[in-house]
């Protein structure tokens, strides 16, 4: 038992742990000026931190968007060689999309 679910702040992702195969998280955490109500991300994991990528199609990170562009397009990268669509189930926040994205 564990995970964000469980309250846990969020290490390193691990395939196959706590998620189903093709779900992946590359990022935790988030831009703390953001602040919305509605979201604990911020005050749970802290700022966003870039983590290692591993393959899958699912991106549940909280906040891809607040990554930078070199990790972002890693990620791009990666899903490129999926066998299935991307799904940014995590959410998009779009004040953060830029033309390059």
């Amino acid at each position: 038992m564990g995970g964000a679910a469980m309250g846990d702040s969020g290490g390193d992702f691990v395939p196959g742990m706590y998620l189903k195969h093709g779900h992946v998280i590359t990022s935790r955490g988030c831009i703390k000026e953001r602040n919305c109500w509605f979201c604990s991300v911020w005050s749970r994991e802290g700022e966003i931190r870039e983590l290692p990528i591993t393959n899958g199609w699912i991106i549940n990170d909280s906040n891809i968007l607040a990554c930078s562009e070199k990790h972002i397009r890693a990620v791009f990268e990666m899903l490129s060689r999926q066998p299935k669509r991307p799904v940014f189930s995590g959410g998009l926040d779009s004040r953060l999309l830029k033309e390059w994205h």
